[in-house]
């Protein structure tokens, strides 16, 4: 079920065609030292939209966030969030695309190419 509202566009989906839980997936690659920070910093930003989903539709809403620093770095609540979503063995691959990406940014910006050997 496709939800719009004045905050942002949101999906949720339910099993057998009712919808029980929404899940908001938050997701952030900031530099890894801020990763605590912006986890806080999701949890702020979404929770008036949880109030509003729960308000609207009389139905349950949490946020799960999915935050990996620049270098692979994650808070110790990612584990607890992957466990909500039942896929804990996406972790090591979130890391290794988090630092992959960071390496493709970091090339861009300083005109750097993959060196041939």
């Amino acid at each position: 079920m496709e939800i719009e509202t004045q905050l942002s566009r949101y999906y949720c989906v339910g099993l057998g065609g009712s919808v029980d839980l929404c899940s908001l997936l938050g997701t952030g690659i900031p530099w890894n030292k801020n990763v605590a920070n912006k986890e806080d910093e999701e949890i702020i930003n979404y929770s008036p939209l949880v109030r509003e989903i729960k308000k609207l539709h009389q139905i349950s809403a949490k946020v799960v966030l999915l935050v990996v620093g620049c270098f692979g770095v994650v808070s110790c609540r990612l584990e607890h969030y992957l466990k909500e979503l039942g896929i804990l063995d996406v972790l090591s691959g979130m890391q290794i695309s988090a630092v992959v990406e960071t390496t493709h940014i970091l090339q861009r910006i300083l005109g750097v190419g993959c060196i041939k050997t």
